[in-house]
């Protein structure tokens, strides 16, 4: 009998000691799948932080304003500055272009002309009213001139004589309205960064409004 009692006893102890175990471990799991949730929600914060962070559009005012005097769409134009500078006013490029939208110097002292703007200087450039405006003039003398977004987003990269080139060589279009390949790698890259981040401002603004 007492060999008996001594079995069960054991019995218990290890039936005792296997569910400590397992409820152990069905303790640690649930707090393991709290702190992933927890983790994850942390992602998903990050992300919509870093996706938030990424559009915000400063001198969204200006660029609305220029947009609507030149008739042109804000998100594209916003888009633009976006992709040439950063929203860095006072940036100036290896090339020497300057400011949000990277006008270069002959080009600015050209539309500065257009403009009626009087003692034109490379450092007015750097002066987001000034800047916006003429760029938003520009891309509006581009659009007059050419039929399709994409072209004049080649020329506002590469040249609007390029653009010209391009579309009587039949290399390159197939009927002089549409450049169906761009020569320069540079430039492909650029609209394609610039269609990118329009659609951003696009879904994400355009559509809450």
């Amino acid at each position: 009998m007492e060999i008996l009692e001594e079995k069960q006893l054991n019995l218990k102890f290890i039936s005792i000691t296997a569910i400590l175990f397992i409820a152990g471990i069905c303790i640690n799991l649930y707090f393991m799948n709290l702190h992933e949730n927890e983790k994850t929600k942390e992602v998903d914060s990050n992300e919509k932080d870093i996706v938030e962070n990424h559009i915000q559009v400063p001198y969204s005012e200006k660029i609305e304003a220029y947009s609507k005097i030149y008739g042109l769409d804000p998100y594209l134009v916003a888009a633009i500055i976006k992709t040439e500078s950063g929203f860095d006013k006072d940036i100036v490029s290896s090339m020497g272009a300057v400011g949000l939208m990277q006008i270069m110097p002959s080009t600015g002292e050209w539309i500065a002309r257009q403009l009626n703007i009087e003692n034109f200087s490379i450092e007015m450039l750097k002066n987001e009213d000034v800047n916006i405006e003429m760029g938003c003039w520009y891309l509006n003398y581009l659009k007059n001139q050419l039929k399709y977004t994409n072209e004049m987003l080649a020329a506002y990269n590469g040249g609007i004589g390029n653009v010209c080139k391009w579309l009587q060589d039949p290399r390159y279009s197939k009927d002089g309205e549409v450049v169906h390949t761009i020569p320069f790698k540079e430039t492909v890259n650029y609209i394609e960064k610039v269609v990118v981040v329009y659609n951003e401002y696009v879904d994400l603004y355009k559509s809450k409004k």
